[in-house]
């Protein structure tokens, strides 16, 4: 299972070992990276005007998913160019617990002032 973090290995592992149940979040959101993310969840956030977005996921076939709806980040207000080389799940919208990680297939490099977004198929998580 690469690219699960620490804290979701160990959910599983309690729910399928430790007999504790494994309660879902209500909500995955988004997150992209400027710099590697890791197991630890290390992550480094654009700044600016930048949020994590909510994450809709369809339903999974052999161990995977794709996204099934647009996460719109609006607009890159750093005053300059950022390039996105990571993305995450989290459990919640600030803070919270990053569920998994992994570098981009493309680097997306975001020009001051221009709108980025994660289309509709564009995000597949993997639990294989």
């Amino acid at each position: 299972m690469a690219n699960l973090t620490t804290y979701t290995k160990d959910l599983l592992y309690n729910a399928m070992i430790g007999g504790k149940g494994l309660a879902p979040p209500t909500q995955l959101y988004i997150a992209l990276s400027t710099t590697p993310t890791d197991d630890a969840g290390s992550i480094t956030e654009p700044g600016g005007t930048y949020a994590r977005q909510p994450i809709l996921m369809g339903p999974p076939s052999a161990g995977q998913g794709v996204n099934v709806g647009v996460s719109d980040f609006g607009t890159n207000t750093t005053g300059d160019t950022i390039t996105i080389t990571h993305a995450a799940i989290f459990d919640a919208l600030v803070g919270g617990n990053m569920v998994k990680h992994a570098a981009v297939i493309s680097p997306l490099a975001v020009l001051d002032t221009q709108t980025y977004s994660v289309p509709a198929g564009n995000l597949t998580l993997l639990f294989i």
